[in-house]
């Protein structure tokens, strides 16, 4: 079968977005293009990669969005080192409830392996804190180029193996993002070739269990090129990070390996029509499927890449809470209790 020629066109907005979702999301992109102005003034010339990713950070922290993001979802942060990794830790404002005390939330967060520390982190896992009411802790992993494949996986099992041995907490769920939701398959995949216990659940959003391409890379990918120039071919998704790594190895891609996926927790999975992600998010639940693994699959239309960035979405509340109640579903059972 040979590639298909698409003529060009204008795409229209999705019938199914209301008028106050697409306010929403005009909203959303004139505080992304503030934010990058805003990061581009505080970038000086001639900076390193770790510079760039900090003046990013000030942006963010100074920015309407964030203000508008923690008026939303309040909660408080902090800065821990957790099994000798930097970590951010968010608590609810209102406290953590006693029965929820031996529960806590790993976060990967997105970035393609080069950036979101401490910024989509934050994106991330600020709203899931507030709406969960549980302790957050977002893994501050090493990231490329200064950094190759599998740093960010060791760094994930180490937070997770540190939490584990912590007195008191004895149910641990994990979420990510994009290149967030890969890390976590590998840190799952991981955790079981080191015999450990497994997180009670997993969700990942905007990405899978592996780095393929599939429709959505061209067909949302050219979405997001005629929206920004953004180029996300499949070739360029994590290649700093992967580097000369074989995409098709089992600890990287565990989703291709059925000996790997049988092993997994009950996982919940997100995408949405334009995220240039979704085929592996389809391919991933299907896969988990065929292995019998609880899996649930959420989907938007007309919608991008992790748009559960967008805190003024309504969409992005309700990814949240089909989150929040999938992991609580799992974290809050009986022991030995099995879900039927």
């Amino acid at each position: 079968m040979t590639a298909v020629a698409v003529p060009g066109f204008d795409l229209p907005v999705s019938d199914f977005l209301s008028q106050q979702s697409r306010r929403q999301l005009d909203a959303y992109r004139a505080a992304l293009a503030r934010l990058a102005e805003d990061t581009e003034k505080k970038t000086p010339k001639g900076t390193c990669v770790a510079q760039v990713r900090q003046a990013a950070q000030r942006a963010l922290y100074a920015s309407d969005l964030y203000r508008d993001l923690l008026d939303t979802y309040p909660v408080d942060v902090a800065i821990e080192t957790i099994g000798g990794v930097d970590c951010e830790v968010f608590r609810p404002i209102t406290g953590i409830r006693t029965a929820d005390a031996d529960k806590v939330l790993i976060n990967c967060h997105g970035g393609a392996f080069v950036d979101g520390s401490r910024t989509f982190s934050r994106l991330e896992s600020i709203p899931i804190c507030a709406v969960s009411e549980l302790k957050v802790v977002s893994v501050d992993y090493r990231l490329a180029p200064e950094h190759r494949y599998p740093s960010a996986t060791e760094d994930a099992v180490a937070v997770y193996r540190a939490l584990e041995d912590q007195p008191g907490v004895r149910r641990i769920a994990v979420f990510g993002s994009s290149a967030g939701a890969s890390l976590a398959a590998q840190m799952i995949a991981a955790l079981h070739g080191q015999g450990r216990a497994l997180p009670s659940s997993a969700a990942m959003l905007f990405g899978g269990a592996s780095m393929r391409g599939g429709d959505s890379v061209a067909i949302g990918g050219a979405i997001l090129a005629g929206q920004t120039g953004a180029d996300v071919g499949v070739s360029n998704i994590g290649a700093s990070y992967y580097a000369d790594r074989d995409p098709r190895d089992p600890w990287i891609a565990p989703g291709l390996n059925r000996d790997r996926l049988c092993d997994f927790p009950p996982v919940v999975l997100a995408g949405a029509s334009r995220d240039f992600l979704l085929s592996n998010v389809i391919e991933t639940h299907r896969r988990l499927r065929a292995v019998g693994v609880e899996a649930d699959l959420h989907l938007w239309d007309g919608l991008g890449h992790c748009f559960h960035y967008n805190p003024y979405l309504d969409e992005s509340r309700e990814l949240h809470e089909a989150v929040v109640s999938f992991l609580r579903g799992h974290l809050d059972r009986p022991d030995g209790e099995e879900l039927t």
